[in-house]
């Protein structure tokens, strides 16, 4: 992908810091240093802070953040005590309230498996409701609608195309998996 067009699918986006693993490759990295503003999953917080950055609100129902920087944060601290989602769902929905619908999530990945397989099981509900990637160190993860006209559309299991953008190797490889809608 051209530089010019790569920055102009990163400029604009709010960023969504979820508590996994922070990036260290250049192509998630640019999405933070080009985003117009950060939400944090309460336990990415402290990650943010010690970036530098200072979120414009932290999501989550309070259990990975210390009572010190949630005190600090006041009005950006938004407690969301339930627990039939996880914390990047809420600072999505957080997100959608305030019409952020250019979203790029990091930090994702990394830390545990059962979280890294929910939070990519996630894309498919987000993608209906706005333009989302998911950013990692070995891939970009955007959900896309299978068109009509293609061989998918033809079963009816196939609703969506998860694709998949290496970013480790020298070049940008290319794969689309097919998943199951739910």
């Amino acid at each position: 992908m051209e530089k010019a067009t790569t920055q102009a699918l990163q400029n604009g986006r709010t960023v969504i810091l979820a508590d996994g693993d922070f990036p260290s490759h250049p192509e998630p990295l640019a999405y933070w240093a080009a985003s117009e503003r950060v939400v944090c999953c309460d336990g990415a917080a402290s990650q943010a802070v010690a970036r530098g950055v200072e979120p414009v609100a932290v999501v989550g129902d309070g259990d990975s953040i210390s009572p010190a920087l949630r005190d600090r944060l006041g009005a950006r601290w938004v407690c969301d005590p339930g627990q039939d989602d996880n914390d990047l769902a809420k600072a999505f929905r957080y997100c959608l309230t305030r019409g952020w619908r250019r979203l790029a999530i990091l930090g994702a990945t990394g830390r545990r498996e059962d979280h890294t397989l929910g939070n990519l099981s996630l894309l498919a509900d987000f993608q209906a409701e706005a333009d989302v990637v998911l950013a990692t160190d070995t891939g970009l993860f955007t959900h896309t609608r299978v068109m009509s006209n293609s061989r998918h559309a033809r079963d009816s299991r196939f609703r969506y195309l998860l694709s998949i953008r290496g970013c480790r190797s020298g070049h940008a490889a290319s794969n689309t998996r097919s998943m199951a809608a739910a």
